[in-house]
């Protein structure tokens, strides 16, 4: 997903359980350094 507040992908994320949130530096498709969120998740 680009570009989107990590409230909001929390909130998508409501009916499960957040088990591990890891953020990292990336480049993107045009060379330029961006950030990114991997979320993992477990269905309640």
């Amino acid at each position: 997903m680009r570009h989107h507040e990590i409230t909001g992908l929390r909130a998508l994320l409501s009916g499960f359980d957040l088990v591990q949130e890891r953020r990292t530096s990336v480049a993107t498709m045009n060379g330029h350094p961006s950030q990114a969120v991997q979320l993992l998740a477990r269905k309640r």
